[in-house]
C-alpha cells in the first residue's frame, strides 16, 4: 500500500546509505607496484618500532583517511 511504502522507503534509504558508508570505511584500493627481487628487504624505523619490510603502500581509503600499509618478509600486512 501507499502508506506502507511511505514508511518503508525512508528506512530502506537510510539502510542503503549506512551500507555505503560501511563499505567506504573498509574498501581499500592499491595502485600497481613494481616488483623487486625476492630477497630484497629494507629496514625501516617508525617512531619506536623497527620493521624489515619488502613492500609499502600509501593507502587512501574512499572515506579520505590514509595509512601506510607494510608487508614484511613473511607477507604479513600491517596497517
Amino acid at each position: 500500500t501507499e502508506a506502507g511504502r511511505g514508511i518503508a522507503e525512508p528506512l530502506f534509504q537510510a539502510e542503503r546509505e549506512a551500507e555505503t558508508a560501511r563499505q567506504r570505511l573498509t574498501d581499500v584500493r592499491r595502485l600497481p607496484l613494481r616488483q623487486t627481487a625476492a630477497g630484497d628487504a629494507v629496514e625501516l624505523q617508525l617512531d619506536d618500532g623497527h620493521y624489515t619490510i619488502r613492500e609499502a603502500a600509501y593507502v587512501i581509503r574512499l572515506d579520505g583517511t590514509t595509512c601506510l600499509q607494510l608487508t614484511d618478509a613473511g607477507g604479513i600486512r600491517r596497517i
